[in-house]
């Protein structure tokens, strides 16, 4: 009777976690794992855990059924397209991204599911950097206008977006060469103009004061560092595409 009433205890606490917790389809696009929605015991209830080869992102309900119901383009792209031409050609389906901060997580959504397609592990390499590159040039030119401005920060916040879409035009040319050949003087040339870029932006820019020491010591710095990272055409391209796309000056 004992084990009986053991027995009747352990099936009940497994239904009961399995009402809990259910495991969610995610529309048959190839996945391996599956999309949990779970009570959190916070005030916003139910919410969603992707997991990614050791990368997450969470939303809440409302958040997938936004995301499901109006911007589908963000889960699968049989061909991807950048970032900044989905968000155009999309966002106004709702006003769910609608904003500066809505366009940051749409960005970080759009990199997440990409990263997935593109394959996680096996472009680890790539993808960290091309972020360093990139984090490193948004940070070179956030920093040229002190204090930090809030454009930057915005910036900052899309580069998982930007860089999976890098990572998906690598797979198209790892296996030729394209991305091969002597950059030498290529890359010689960019480091100079952005080298130049300091200097003008140093020599002009009266809004600086409080933050002018040290601060031309820190640009050339980071620019050594997106100097390390350019290996190859490739990075050379996507440096210029990066910055010529974001940066107006």
């Amino acid at each position: 009777m004992k084990y009986l009433l053991i027995l009747l205890l352990l099936m009940i606490t497994q239904r009961i976690f399995a009402q809990s917790i259910c495991a969610v389809d995610d529309f048959s696009r190839g996945y391996h794992d599956k999309i949990f929605i779970g009570d959190t015991s916070q005030p916003t209830g139910d919410t969603l855990l992707l997991a990614n080869d050791g990368d997450s992102l969470v939303m809440s309900k409302e958040d997938w059924d936004n995301i499901t119901k109006y911007y589908p383009e963000l889960l699968h792209q049989d061909f991807p397209e950048s970032p900044g031409l989905l968000y155009a050609a999309h966002s106004r389906q709702s006003i769910y991204f609608d904003s500066e901060a809505g366009k940051d997580w749409y960005y970080q959504v759009y990199g997440f599911f990409l990263k997935r397609q593109n394959g996680a592990a096996k472009y680890a390499v790539t993808r960290k950097k091309l972020d360093n590159l990139f984090r490193f040039l948004n940070t070179l030119y956030g920093r040229l206008h002190c204090p930090f401005g809030t454009y930057y920060g915005h910036r900052e916040e899309r580069i998982s977006g930007y860089v999976e879409y890098s990572v998906y035009l690598y797979t198209l040319h790892e296996s030729n060469n394209t991305i091969q050949g002597n950059i030498a003087a290529q890359k010689k040339l960019y480091i100079a103009m952005l080298r130049q870029v300091i200097a003008d932006e140093m020599e002009v820019d009266n809004d600086a004061v409080d933050c002018a020491m040290g601060r031309k010591k820190e640009l050339l710095a980071l620019v050594t560092q997106i100097d390390r990272l350019i290996t190859d055409k490739f990075y050379l391209r996507q440096a210029q595409s990066f910055q010529y796309a974001t940066y107006n000056y």
